[in-house]
């Protein structure tokens, strides 16, 4: 039986979830034959058989693996019948109140609600984020997708093979020198991120987001000019978040410094760690660039921020930016951060009991400090659809910025997907957009 304490890293993400929004379409689905996959989930990843308790004599949080049957059976799905097409379509609204319960980990790590109307469901999935990251999760959700095929053709007892509890956070294998990483230099002097717009102690502040899709077209032609700009969509993505951030400043000098950020999976970089193990593990890779507002071409920007990426991945700044952590070092604050994972497979062609119909992503947390303004973008492609979505801490960002901040993001990207966009300069992208 696993029964740890959680890791540096594990506690700062404890008070986090991450969330998916599953649309299937089946006509036989009902919540046991949810419930009976992810208790094949449960035996295939221990993860998902943990609680997170505090310890008695300690005081600090660890994990301790399930171990009576009635807690290894026990799934926590709160299921319900909608009326309509229009209630089934508010599932924006019910993604955010979902994310933003208060969860129990000392009985679950996960926990699951399903809404059907006729043979349309949507499968919301909580997971706390202290050992699971977005790959992580997408993971375990084309386990539970294969298994769920299974169970709808009348398997049973279907046999699993539990991986590992992995401790990756214990002990970092790495050849750098600690004292070097302390010298090296931290910009002081950059574009600041978003500012605190409105602290209202009445209010009870949560995760707000805005949600968006490109058709199978522009999502193409976004990959397209990537390619063609030598470029990556997380480049596209980082460079289109930073001129919403730009744009969101009352008064900038020409010439501005700038510090990007964006996750890391970190799973290539650890010993004995496969894509199919669920960790928490993301680090975070961050660059700084010299913006010319005036002279600038987009293209090069998303250029610049793809060679930056490409480099401190080859220098392993992600396991230096956990070092840091771990080690209390001063490391670069930034000015924002978004999230590209990539394309996303749920091994959809081999599904032949249900379709999976879009899929929608969320990272959330339950204790939000009013006077905290935070943004975040975390962006994937499934069944040629480049989906993402505009997270914000409210009240302290409100309503009508956040619209105009997310409207002006889902502008650029398309006018990145459009062939015009390849000689297209800043300052006139950034005329174009809605002011505040």
């Amino acid at each position: 039986m696993t029964n740890r304490e959680l890791r540096l890293y594990e506690l700062i993400c404890s008070p986090s979830n991450v969330n998916l929004m599953i649309y299937i379409d089946c006509k036989k689905l009902c919540p046991n034959h949810v419930k009976n996959a992810f208790r094949m989930v449960k035996k295939r990843h221990p993860y998902f058989r943990m609680k997170i308790e505090t310890n008695s004599e300690s005081k600090s949080l660890e994990y301790v693996e399930m171990e009576t049957q009635n807690e290894l059976e026990s799934i926590y799905l709160d299921a319900f019948e909608l009326k309509n097409e229009i209630e089934l379509n508010e599932w924006q609204s019910r993604l955010i109140n979902f994310g933003s319960k208060s969860r129990d980990s000392t009985k679950s790590t996960f926990y699951l609600e399903l809404y059907s109307f006729e043979n349309k469901h949507q499968l919301y999935i909580c997971v706390n984020h202290s050992g699971i990251d977005g790959p992580g999760l997408f993971q375990a959700i084309r386990d539970f997708s294969a298994y769920l095929d299974l169970i709808l053709e009348g398997k049973k007892d279907l046999e699993v093979e539990s991986r590992d509890f992995l401790d990756v956070h214990g002990n970092y294998d790495h050849s750098f020198d600690l004292e070097e990483l302390k010298k090296e230099p931290i910009i002081e002097k950059f574009l600041e991120p978003v500012q605190v717009l409105h602290y209202q102690d009445e209010t009870k502040p949560f995760i707000n987001s805005k949600f968006f899709q490109l058709d199978e077209l522009a999502t193409k032609n976004l990959i397209n000019n990537c390619k063609t700009n030598n470029s990556t969509i997380q480049a596209a993505l980082s460079t289109a978040m930073m001129i919403c951030l730009i744009n969101s400043k009352e008064k900038l000098e020409e010439k501005i410094t700038f510090v990007n950020s964006c996750p890391c999976n970190m799973r290539s970089y650890l010993k004995d760690v496969s894509s199919q193990d669920i960790i928490c593990g993301s680090s975070a890779l961050i660059w700084s660039q010299k913006i010319n507002l005036a002279n600038d071409l987009v293209w090069n920007l998303v250029k610049e921020n793809t060679e930056k990426i490409k480099m401190k991945l080859n220098e392993n700044h992600g396991l230096k930016w956990w070092l840091k952590l771990k080690n209390s070092i001063n490391f670069q604050k930034f000015s924002i951060m978004s999230s590209s994972m990539g394309v996303v497979s749920m091994n959809e062609t081999k599904l032949k009991n249900f379709k999976i119909v879009d899929l929608r992503f969320l990272g959330s947390a339950y204790n939000v400090t009013p006077g905290n303004a935070g943004i975040m973008t975390h962006a994937f492609t499934f069944l040629d659809r480049f989906t993402f979505n505009f997270s914000y801490t409210y009240p302290a960002l409100d309503e009508k910025w956040a619209q105009i901040f997310s409207n002006n993001l889902n502008l650029i990207l398309r006018h990145l997907a459009n062939q015009e966009s390849l000689c297209t300069k800043l300052q006139d992208l950034l005329d174009s957009l809605e002011k505040y």
